[in-house]
């Protein structure tokens, strides 16, 4: 027995985090981009194409390029020939948001010129086996990286520029928030 008698700290075992996510969240990510090749190759070419529908392509070139940047073990040569085409996809959706809201603000019309059409095809194409393999191989990065990027652009005015160590932490960080989870609207 100690010779001191003075009260000791109780022990009291640190919390350890990881993050977790519900299969309905993936599953509702899977839904939410099962469609965009399709509306690249059906709505984009005959300018059909809604706000959801850029939107959504919109959001996967930017989960591709959160990917391609934050993924260190991604082959080096592979994403220095895939970003600058990922880069050109999102710069044709973003000039032809533009121009149709310029030309109707209260029911924009997306019509996309044939470079630009060509530049979202192309940025598409790898974008596509990008998500599909991800979802396959590793989830948990993927909705961890979509739900940074939502973050990252969430309330900007379409003008934002990260750096890559910056992306890189705001898909490390702890990303636990419960609102980035999806929901059931009943709950």
């Amino acid at each position: 027995m100690a010779n001191n008698k003075r009260p000791r700290k109780k022990y009291r075992p640190k919390p350890v985090r990881f993050n977790c996510w519900k299969l309905s969240d993936i599953e509702h990510l899977q839904a939410v981009f099962q469609d965009f090749e399709l509306i690249t190759e059906l709505k984009f070419p005959t300018g059909e194409a809604t706000m959801d529908d850029m939107t959504c392509v919109r959001d996967v070139l930017n989960l591709c390029t959160m990917g391609l940047v934050t993924r260190d073990w991604l082959d080096k040569d592979e994403v220095k020939e895939c970003t600058p085409v990922v880069n050109a996809a999102g710069d044709a959706i973003k000039q032809c948001a533009c121009r149709a809201c310029e030309r109707s603000p209260d029911a924009p019309r997306f019509v996309f010129t044939g470079d630009e059409l060509k530049a979202v095809r192309a940025g598409v194409a790898i974008a596509g086996p990008y998500i599909r393999e991800s979802f396959e191989c590793s989830p948990t990065r993927i909705v961890m990286e979509f739900f940074a990027m939502r973050h990252l652009t969430r309330g900007k005015d379409g003008s934002y520029a990260y750096t890559d160590e910056q992306l890189k932490r705001a898909v490390l960080k702890q990303n636990d928030n419960i609102d980035w989870s999806h929901r059931d609207e009943r709950t």
